[in-house]
């Protein structure tokens, strides 16, 4: 069975079967399969140390039309573990100036940051903490040099000032965590 076939069917993906960017066809499977759309942040964890971020949404897999018009849902969890990132880009909006705009900030991890463990500190209080219930519009990968640029799409956030934008990264790995279950 061929990888996109493997993954066609989300609501009948074995728990702990894993997509990774390592296999061939990863990007089309990704791209092509997983549509993102209403999906909420149950949980993230960013590891500055490490160079991790592990999320896990709650999913849609399934978008059944009834007769009368609404949608049934079937929802799974599903983890997406961001590993060797190099670089992290997040908004922060702002009423500086009197004018409301948007501040990307691109954080380079490959620096060496296990020396300064003040800094990793300091720099991980500036990162989007308050992401729990987020919801998605998409999530886009594609090929940056020797590495992936993973491109979030948010619908909604908790916190309106901030977001995690792009996460440049050279390891990926998605897999469902729990049984589908009914709409919630």
């Amino acid at each position: 069975m061929d990888l996109k076939d493997q993954f066609s069917d989300a609501a009948k993906v074995p728990i702990g079967e894993t997509l990774s960017s390592s296999q061939t066809g990863f990007l089309g499977v990704f791209n092509e399969v997983f549509g993102f759309h209403d999906s909420e942040l149950w949980s993230y964890d960013l590891s500055v140390d490490n160079r991790t971020l592990e999320m896990v949404f709650d999913y849609i897999v399934r978008w059944d039309l009834e007769e009368s018009g609404v949608y049934n849902r079937k929802w799974r969890k599903l983890k997406l573990d961001l590993g060797d990132i190099l670089f992290i880009e997040f908004g922060d909006s702002s009423e500086e100036f009197g004018l409301r705009h948007y501040v990307r900030r691109r954080v380079d991890l490959r620096l060496r940051l296990h020396d300064q463990p003040d800094a990793v500190r300091r720099l991980s209080k500036t990162f989007p903490t308050k992401l729990q219930g987020a919801v998605l519009d998409n999530i886009t990968v594609r090929k940056f040099h020797d590495s992936f640029l993973v491109e979030f799409e948010w619908l909604t956030t908790k916190t309106p000032t901030m977001a995690i934008d792009n996460v440049c990264c050279t390891d990926i790995k998605l897999s469902f965590t729990a049984d589908p279950r009914p709409e919630r």
